[in-house]
């Protein structure tokens, strides 16, 4: 996964977390812990999350120092709408909630059809989430209604009908 917070700062996310501080024309390794990092989203300079083989891990100060949230499973995607409420999908097909930032999390009981998982919220209610099946949900991740059948690995919307879906290999 690659993630920039602006022109010059950016991330690089595999078999360990890679960070450039000048446009991408040299990088270097950042510790977080995580032999794995599957997915990067960050809300703005400061405030980002990682979602990797060990678990999720938060930084506070732009990915200088990560800490880990206390999930115990690899998680595959990791959405969050504000400093408070996120989610996240795991390799056992379950989709959960934070509202406190990350220091706890609660299953929403809906589990997806492939191990292929990852969620992206627009906003507290507005929500996409994707396995062997493509879902919208309109009321937080209560209910999700399926739009149609697409294996997807990474999703990215701007608003409720525009978007990216990413299928096949490795993201």
């Amino acid at each position: 996964d690659v993630y920039f917070l602006n022109t010059q700062t950016g991330y690089i996310g595999g078999s360990n977390l890679q960070r450039t501080t000048n446009g991408g024309q040299n990088w270097s390794e950042v510790q977080t812990n995580s032999s794995v990092i599957n997915n990067l989203f960050f809300l703005n300079a400061s405030s980002g999350w990682i979602a990797g083989l060990n678990g999720v891990f938060k930084t506070e100060n732009g990915g200088l120092n990560w800490t880990s949230l206390n999930v115990n499973s690899e998680v595959t995607d990791i959405s969050f709408v504000n400093g408070l409420t996120g989610y996240y999908c795991n390799y056992t097909n379950t989709l959960a909630k934070t509202t406190n930032g990350g220091s706890n999390w609660v299953s929403q009981g809906y589990k997806l059809n492939t191990n292929d998982n990852c969620v992206y919220f627009l906003n507290e209610n507005t929500g996409f989430m994707a396995g062997g099946t493509f879902y919208k949900t309109t009321n937080g991740g209560s209910n999700w209604a399926s739009l149609s059948y697409t294996a997807a690995n990474r999703i990215k919307f701007f608003n409720e009908n525009t978007g990216f879906v990413a299928t096949g290999g490795n993201s």
